[in-house]
Parts: structure tokens; sequence; C-alpha cells
């Protein structure tokens, strides 16, 4: 959550637990959050006694109804509906010094940067889709802030559009939020679950009686949203009285970093580059593999054309017989042979080399059982390389996609 003067709104998720980021620039009357009229149920239920046991002070438990407002940021829905999701999110990932306890958050903070337990699984957070949904106005601040991301180097986190239909899982919608969030919230966002990244960032159209923001002050807001969407929380979370039970600590971050994109209060930034702790923070927690590399085409890394103002990605065009090649690095495993498998959609499709010398180079003809749009199109494809000998040992494209002519 991103909020100036410390003070907060939170607003209702449909569906259980909803860890929403509100970026905030004053304080929002209580009848602005449309939460349940379900106010029946007493405080003395599981769900209450959990957030007390975990060392929130009763103090930071909002009761809203139906929810109770931890912390400022946290929607839990009573009669322990919620109950697995906020044992997740409060306990931490691991029992390592990495962990923050509530017995040594305030009294021995040796590092600032966190994380959530929950991150996206490795095989996802190279292939997130994402899909703009949201006033044309924010378009380009949007596809500014997902190649931020996607350009920090040494990390496996990647972006593709959505070019057709609807996803099923592992993607960011940015869509207006359609007059829920409150006049001084300027957007908000959710945290990564079951291994995928944070489902939607919703953004205030109207924010602070139609303020304008900037392009650069667009960005800001939204690389700070993404970044919530992979699993960070705030950076300066402790100046900001936020409890971090539940939150783990990253390696080699400082106990204070300013210049970090990831701190709260920060909702008129401008928007000036990460901080070099984001950036180790990011190779921290999603890091490459020895393998990640072995693929050396087709794969690219998103990033934002100036010239033409649209993304590019992996891109390949065909025309009349042409083959699909892939290339790879015949030096980095020690195999004399590989197989190679076609994917869509993350499901393989066909194996489309079998027993391939391990020269670094190879070439094949599209599956005619492949899925298209608009008969010419095909959209996210991977490739797979795999030893021969060893079925371990193996590396897999970002999405890419082909067009025949």
């Amino acid at each position: 959550m991103k909020k100036l003067n410390q003070l907060t709104v939170a607003f209702r998720r449909m569906l259980t637990i909803s860890f929403l980021i509100p970026i905030l620039l004053t304080s929002c009357k209580k009848e602005q959050s449309p939460i349940a009229d379900d106010a029946s149920h007493s405080k003395n239920d599981e769900v209450y006694s959990t957030l007390l046991k975990k060392g929130i002070s009763p103090t930071m438990i909002q009761d809203l109804g139906g929810y109770y407002l931890v912390e400022n940021d946290l929607l839990v829905k009573k009669q322990g509906t919620d109950l697995i999701a906020l044992k997740s999110f409060l306990d931490p990932a691991d029992n390592s010094s990495e962990a923050v306890s509530s017995k040594t958050k305030a009294s021995n903070p040796k590092k600032a940067q966190t994380r959530t337990p929950n991150l996206i699984f490795s095989s996802n957070s190279g292939v997130i889709l994402y899909k703009v949904d949201a006033d044309y106005t924010w378009n380009s601040a949007i596809q500014k802030a997902v190649t931020n991301w996607s350009q920090i180097s040494n990390t496996t986190v990647n972006f593709f559009p959505v070019m057709d239909g609807t996803p099923t899982d592992n993607w960011i919608i940015f869509m207006n939020d359609g007059g829920i969030l409150p006049n001084n919230v300027i957007a908000a966002a959710e945290f990564p679950s079951n291994g995928e990244v944070g489902f939607r960032v919703r953004i205030n159209l109207d924010f602070n009686n139609n303020q304008q923001v900037s392009e650069s002050g667009k960005i800001y807001n939204m690389v700070h949203e993404i970044g919530h969407c992979l699993g960070f929380r705030h950076t300066n979370w402790q100046q900001m009285n936020e409890n971090q039970d539940g939150a783990s600590l990253i390696t080699g971050t400082p106990q204070q970093d300013g210049s970090s994109v990831m701190n709260g209060g920060t909702a008129l930034n401008l928007w000036n580059g990460f901080s070099q702790y984001d950036i180790l923070a990011t190779q921290t927690i999603y890091p490459y593999s020895s393998l990640d590399k072995w693929i050396t085409y087709p794969e690219q890394k998103l990033y934002y054309d100036i010239s033409s103002n649209t993304v590019r990605y992996a891109h390949i065009a065909l025309y009349n017989d042409d083959k699909v090649g892939v290339n790879w690095n015949p030096n980095l495993v020690n195999t004399g042979a590989i197989n190679v498998y076609l994917y869509q959609n993350k499901k393989m499709v066909k194996m489309v080399g079998n027993n391939i010398p391990n020269l670094g180079t190879y070439s094949f003809d599209l599956p005619n059982n492949l899925y298209t749009a608009g008969g010419h199109n095909f959209y996210n494809l991977q490739i797979k390389i795999e030893s021969v000998s060893n079925q371990n040992l193996s590396d897999m494209t970002s999405f890419f996609s082909v067009m025949v002519d």
C-alpha cells in the first residue's frame, strides 16, 4: 500500500482474502469503503484470535461489518472463510533467519526490503501475461512500467501481452476501478497466490478530484503496483508501522532505501528508475538457474520501443515454407544430443526434434494442430530442449509468437 500521512483506505475484493495496495493521499471517511453489511459477528471468532496470536495489535484490527481491516491494507472475511489464506499470508515462508518475526522486527531489523511468503513459481516468472483494459491515457505508462521490470538484468521476470482471448492463469489485468476506489486512492494491486502473479491492478481515473497525473507519475505508480503483483511488500515498512509477520527479508538489502520504488507513502513520486537494492531484491527472489540461458533464440525480454510507442517481444515472421529455428549454447551442457519440444499455452503440442546432435541449431515445421488466431498468428508458443541422456537437463523459452504470411 502506498499512502501519504500514513492514513489508509481499503476496498472490498469480491472473493475471499484481498491483499490490496491502496495509494493514499488523505484519509477516507468510513462510509466510503464498500464493505459487506454483515456486522453481527463478534470478535471472538477464530479469524480474530489468529490475528492476535500472530502479534497484531487489537488497535490495528478494524471491524468493518463482515470483514476485518488489518494493518490498514488487508481485508479478511469473518467466520473463517479466509482463514487458510490468512495463515499462509502471516506465516513465514521458511524457518530461516530471513523471516521477520514480531519479536525481532522492532528491536533488531537487519534488512528492509521484504517479500510475501507466496512468490511466483519459477515456471511462471518468465511467462507473465498482461492485458491493458484501462483508459488509453494510462496505456503507455503501463507498457513502460511492465518493460522496466522485464529489463532488470539477470532475473527471469518477463512479460508477454495478451494477444487473443482471455488467459486462465498467471496474468495481470490493468483495469479502470469502475468507481470502487475512494477519491484519494489512485491504484490498488494484489499479491501473488498459488504460484501465480497478482491478478489485478485497478486504476482510479478521477483520483483526487481529477488531479492531473503526469506520465512519469503514472509510470512510477504502475511500477510500484506491479512490484506488489510480483510479491514485494513495502521497503519502509518500519516507518509506516506495518506488521511484518509473514514477510521474508531479502538478503543484501539495507535497513533503509529512500530510493526504492517499493517505499510506501510515495503516491506523488515521479519515475526515476529502480534503486540498486530494488534490482538486487528482484535478482535474489527471481534468479536465473544455471540452465536458463541454454536457449539463445527465440528468447527475448519484452521492451518498449519509443519510436513506435509499442512493446516488442520475441516474434518470428515466416514466409512460404520457412521453418522455425531454435538456437542454443552447445557448450553449456555436456550432452551428445537433445530432444526438442514445442509448447502452446504451456501445454506440449509435439516433439519436433528427436535425438538432434548438440550443435547449437535446429529448424522445424510448425505442427498443423497449433491453435491459431486469425489464421496467420500463433501466440503463447514455447520451445523446450532437453538432453537425451539426462532429462533433468533442460531449458524452455519465454512466450513468443509466430506470424505466417
